[in-house]
């Protein structure tokens, strides 16, 4: 099974990693080639670029934090952080943050990679994390979102409405927050977190749900094994790819991620695989 994916340093590769714990360089996002360059300490959930070091973060379901270092891919750092599974890392102008099985959303130290504050927004876990301007926007299993001032890291805003479950993905573009999760649903926010719009877009889990680079476009993946694209500010249907149609995946699509430079959607899946799509 394959849970994570993220663009290198230069925007032409990307990496990946899942359930074998094992993270592959692939310095080509249009080249079958894959090198292994580590291995985690359990199940990789969540993989995330520091631009600014030069650093891939690694989040493991058992709560290790793995650190390398992307220009020899040596290792920095591996410890574990959190009681449970770190599920998402954002950079912000504050800092690095991560949240996880402890329902908090908790700033590392980029020195020690330690957690040294955090703020309690979850009974459960918190799985999603974005950036809007100077505010960070988290989702939760209770369905809700919260909107965090990264600086005081207290007193955060929620929103008006939730989803049926977990949040499982959140996007922020424009002026706007998208989130996906458990109830199949995608909703749009504005910053105040008020509820502007909303669709039932799959009928099972979206796990994941990115932008299609500078466009206009929203790709969802489903526990179905399908990915459908939209028209971000209307949330209109505009193509579903699937394993009839178009040799999709298999079973659940968990992860998706956007390649600029190769102009391709990349997708993970329960399958096992990887995929690229040429999005016309």
């Amino acid at each position: 099974m394959l849970f994570a994916l993220c663009n290198d340093l230069t925007g032409i590769g990307f990496y990946s990693s899942g359930g074998d714990g094992n993270i592959i360089y692939w310095p080509n996002a249009i080249v079958d080639e894959g090198i292994m360059i580590a291995r985690s300490m359990g199940q990789v959930m969540c993989l995330y670029l520091d631009e600014q070091y030069n650093r891939l973060l690694v989040g493991s379901l058992d709560g290790h934090l793995t650190v390398i270092d992307t220009k020899d891919h040596s290792l920095l750092y591996r410890n574990k952080v959190m009681k449970g599974g770190i599920f998402d890392f954002i950079k912000n102008d504050t800092g690095c943050f991560m949240v996880g099985d402890d329902g908090a959303v908790s700033q590392i130290n980029e020195k020690t990679y330690q957690p040294f504050r955090g703020l309690q927004i979850s009974h459960s876990r918190c799985r999603a994390l974005c950036n809007i301007n100077e505010y960070m926007y988290a989702g939760v299993t209770e369905g809700k979102i919260y909107k965090i001032d990264p600086l005081r890291l207290n007193e955060p805003i929620v929103s008006n409405s939730s989803h049926s479950g977990s949040v499982f993905s959140l996007l922020g573009f424009e002026d706007f927050i998208y989130s996906s999760g458990k109830d199949g649903k995608i909703i749009a926010w504005n910053k105040k977190l008020e509820k502007i719009d909303e669709i039932q877009a799959h009928n099972s889990t979206i796990n994941s749900i990115c932008m299609l680079g500078d466009s206009d476009i929203i790709a969802s993946a489903c526990r179905d094994g399908s990915i459908r694209l939209w028209q971000a500010a209307t949330l209109e249907l505009l193509k579903v790819i699937d394993l009839y149609l178009h040799s999709g995946h298999l079973r659940s699509v968990n992860k998706l991620l956007w390649n600029d430079h190769a102009k391709l959607l990349i997708s993970c899946s329960d399958d096992k695989k990887i995929k690229t799509w040429q999005i016309d």
